[in-house]
């Protein structure tokens, strides 16, 4: 076929079924009448030949209509492209994610045919696509079942199949143009009816459940009464079933369920009041609920949560400017956690922690404590808390740790100078601190005795009503009355001034940082030539001792410490550090490490005592956070071989 008959072709099938004036058709191709009906002529001709599904219609005073038979449409992408066709194909992964909805869903087998024909793909392919279902299934302890004559299922438990489905449905969902993909599922009015009966528990029982946790809920009891419809229940032991009636949480399932039930005109047996109970245990709570966890913990909980929080407390010691131990904001919400943790591994529900990768940019250093923490209770209590785990702790140790810098942060001082008198002077002094509480006003001083008051005084910000020779101090210049429009220009003097001060004091992780161990351009095969390389250097200079290196591949061991972007931060155990130092080095080549390809590597070798001292290594990680999402400095990080050249560009 020409051009313009593929044209032809391709507006009757945009028309979906649709009759089409030739008129029409001669106007978009820019012809005769006449060229349009020997083109389709020529079309249907070929369409006969083959015998492909496509079949003209013509109906006279309506036009003519493209009619395709399901199985054609292979024959359409041929004719038109696929590129054409793309509105109506789906990728490999999203058809696979499809299947297995299917499959786990489906009360009846389905053969190999009724994909083929829904997919316009071969068998073959579909094969192909079963035995790659079937082992992402395994993780489920599902097993695909393939019977000649008969299709194919799913063998597996009904808790089992549930808990696939869930997941099932955040792959569909990525996949999904509309982002709804919940709405393409279960009619908008179910969940509805879910979503506030969830809400009402919420306020009737007075806890609130994060966001996460309550979209996780939603979907869970949709899937529960599909099933229940379906005749497909779930079933539990005697032992389970008694040990989870004793939680209070089972109290609030029947609550759930009574209500439920009488909207969906469906009976929620006690194995589902018991299946939604486990979900319940698992809720991650709001740390505004004001939950006191003693209420609804059994002592056995209760115990492994304490123990986990006491060696966190311990364990972590020190890396704060304050002590974690006096923070009870921060023993409270691990408490509310750890609780849910403990459920989750308990009963299986698994925890998807999508900025896992964030929190440990933001403080590697802090992550990997908690995770050397967290994988010794592992061992010690035979626990498995995995590393989406890890990543919500430390997010709470990190909280705890701008909170102490707010509540530690000293008082700044600061003088008026004012030309105006004593009254004056006083009424500033009030006014101004009314607008900044945090600032202690020290005196109120004229214009000569500046020099020899900063010579005995420590001054942080110096408030003047007159133009001052500010080439040995800075200072703010305000006026003798202070309306609204003078107190935001005040308010945003002192904030710029503040920033230069954090920045300052930010850049402080320098002192830790060596030319003797800035190491650039250089050529290794993995990450441990690269650790060795460092670690013999930093113990040639008496800065760590000889077991340092081993503690540092314990760590890679334990989970590797690639951050992405092409960096690395290696670290070991503080009690073999002598002298604190970060160690720089950049390969000319990336190698593998772990996951990713890395090309700058900081080794941290930093005592626990000189963490939080000055916020220095605070600012470090800020800075590094930054630098890691400016592709254009990493990369002239990477190719720079001059040293001093490097730490401009680095600017630590």
């Amino acid at each position: 076929m020409n051009k313009r008959e593929e044209n032809l072709i391709r507006i009757l099938y945009e028309r979906k079924n649709n009759f089409v004036l030739i008129k029409e058709m001669a106007k978009e191709e820019n012809c005769c009448d006449k060229t349009v009906r020997n083109s389709l002529d020529r079309v249907e001709e070929y369409l006969n030949k083959f015998s492909c599904g496509l079949k003209l219609e013509r109906k006279k005073g309506k036009g003519i209509c493209l009619r395709i038979k399901p199985h054609s449409k292979v024959t359409l992408k041929d004719i038109l492209g696929n590129n054409y066709m793309k509105e109506d194909t789906i990728s490999d992964d999203e058809r696979r994610a499809e299947l297995s909805y299917t499959l786990l869903m489906s009360t009846k087998a389905v053969t190999l045919e009724e994909f083929s024909k829904k997919y316009y793909v071969n068998k073959k392919i579909i094969t192909e696509d079963l035995k790659k279902i079937g082992r992402q299934l395994e993780k489920y302890n599902l097993k695909i079942i393939s019977k000649q004559r008969i299709g194919n299922f799913i063998k597996g438990l009904e808790k089992d199949k549930r808990k696939a489905l869930f997941n099932t449905i955040k792959d569909l969902n990525q996949f999904s143009k509309s982002k709804s993909t919940l709405r393409d599922i279960f009619l908008p009015h179910e969940i509805d009816i879910v979503k506030n009966e969830i809400m009402d528990l919420q306020r009737n029982i007075r806890i609130s459940f994060t966001d996460e946790s309550n979209n996780a809920l939603v979907i869970h009891i949709l899937f529960m009464i599909k099933r229940i419809k379906l005749n497909q229940p779930i079933s539990f032991f005697k032992d389970e079933k008694d040990l989870v009636k004793s939680k209070i949480q089972y109290s609030w399932a029947v609550k759930l369920t009574k209500n439920l039930g009488n909207i969906f005109s469906i009976t929620f047996s006690e194995d589902e009041i018991i299946y939604l109970t486990i979900h319940l245990l698992g809720m991650k709570y709001n740390e505004d609920s004001n939950i006191d966890i003693s209420n609804f913990i059994i002592k056995s909980e209760s115990n492994i949560v304490d123990l986990l929080i006491n060696r966190l407390l311990d364990g972590l010691e020190g890396i704060g400017e304050a002590s974690f131990k006096t923070d009870e904001i921060l023993k409270q919400a691990l408490r509310l956690h750890l609780y849910g943790s403990i459920n989750r591994i308990n009963y299986g529900l698994s925890l998807e922690n999508p900025i896992l990768d964030e929190i440990k940019r933001m403080n590697p250093y802090l992550y990997y404590e908690v995770l050397d923490v967290v994988d010794k209770f592992n061992v010690d209590y035979n626990i498995q808390i995995p590393r989406e785990e890890v990543g919500y702790i430390t997010i709470h140790f990190q909280a705890s740790i701008e909170r102490s810098k707010k509540n530690l942060e000293k008082k700044y001082s600061a003088v008026i100078l004012c030309h105006m008198g004593v009254g004056i002077s006083n009424y500033l002094k009030i006014k101004l601190g009314k607008i900044f509480p945090w600032v202690e006003f020290i005196g109120s001083i004229s214009v000569k005795e500046v020099p020899k008051f900063l010579q005995n005084n420590h001054v942080d910000f110096i408030f003047s009503t007159v133009d001052i020779d500010d080439s040995y101090f800075n200072y703010i210049k305000i006026n003798s009355i202070i309306d609204k429009k003078e107190e935001s220009k005040i308010k945003e003097s002192v904030n710029n001034n503040l920033l230069h001060k954090e920045l300052k004091k930010d850049r402080k992780s320098h002192k830790y940082i060596y030319e003797k161990f800035i190491f650039l351009r250089k050529s290794f095969k993995n990450k441990f030539e690269v650790i060795k390389f460092i670690t013999d250097k930093l113990r040639e200079s008496n800065r760590i001792d000889a077991e340092f290196h081993s503690s540092v591949l314990k760590r890679e061991s334990i989970d590797s410490t690639e951050i992405g972007n092409f960096l690395a931060i290696p670290h070991g155990d503080s009690k073999h550090i002598i002298s604190s130092t970060i160690s720089i080095l950049t390969l000319k080549e990336p190698i593998i490490w772990g996951k990713e390809q890395v090309q700058i590597v900081f080794l941290l070798s930093v005592k626990k005592e000189d963490y939080s001292k000055d916020n220095t290594m605070g600012g470090f990680f800020k800075h590094l956070n930054d630098l890691s999402n400016n592709k254009e400095d990493l990369k002239k990080l990477i190719e720079e071989d001059n040293i001093n050249n490097f730490f401009k560009l680095i600017e630590l």
